[in-house]
């Protein structure tokens, strides 16, 4: 299996999102795509940071897990993998009613619209260095403001190899520089290679 950072893998992640936006070509359903890293609640939540942005999708990190070792039969080394976990936060905003924030009106995408392009874009996506495509985990509704703002957050599974190459690196002891040899064994003084020098008894 290949190795990705988490990093790259949340760059490639974030950068498939983005061409869901309206203003990309073609145009996606989304005002705002962004990243997200703070906890979604009724008293500080994605309303915040989508007030007049919506429909809204929020990209945030949650979290990552061991999934065992697989060993390499020559070199015998064990090789960690991971199973990182990442959420999107769907958010639309209409206060003309429950049913125009669920499936839409003229104009603006409905909330179940929006969680279906994201699964659509994101389900299967490869990333460099990722041997395995990104796994849908499941969706569901997170904080429903009847009559205002719908939320929903839809999760994602990306299994890749821990990245150790930076930490082998550093392992690696200093090489010595090689050092010409000087003296009695050393160019400056070849003597006892002479063949009139050496005892043959």
């Amino acid at each position: 299996m290949a190795a990705a950072t988490l990093d790259a893998i949340e760059t490639a992640l974030f950068a498939r999102l983005a061409t869901l936006k309206k203003s990309a070509t073609p145009a996606g359903p989304f005002t705002l795509v962004d990243r997200w890293a703070g906890q979604v609640t009724q008293l500080e939540g994605v309303d915040a940071a989508t007030l007049g942005k919506a429909p809204a999708a929020l990209l945030a990190y949650e979290s990552s897990a061991t999934e065992g070792a697989s060993f390499e039969s020559i070199l015998d080394e064990a090789e960690t993998i991971e199973r990182h976990l990442f959420r999107v936060y769907v958010t639309v905003q209409d206060t003309r009613g429950d049913e125009k924030t669920l499936k839409g009106t003229t104009g603006q995408t409905g909330a179940l619209a929006c969680v279906h392009s994201v699964k659509a874009a994101l389900t299967a996506l490869g990333i460099t260095n990722v041997s395995e495509p990104v796994r849908l985990v499941g969706s569901q509704p997170w904080l429903i403001d009847r009559g205002v703002q719908q939320t929903y957050v839809v999760r994602f599974a990306v299994r890749a190899l821990l990245d150790t190459t930076a930490t082998e690196a550093a392992d690696e002891p200093a090489s010595v520089p090689f050092e010409t040899m000087t003296g009695e064994n050393g160019p400056e003084d070849l003597t006892d290679l002479d063949p009139s020098t050496i005892d043959l008894t």
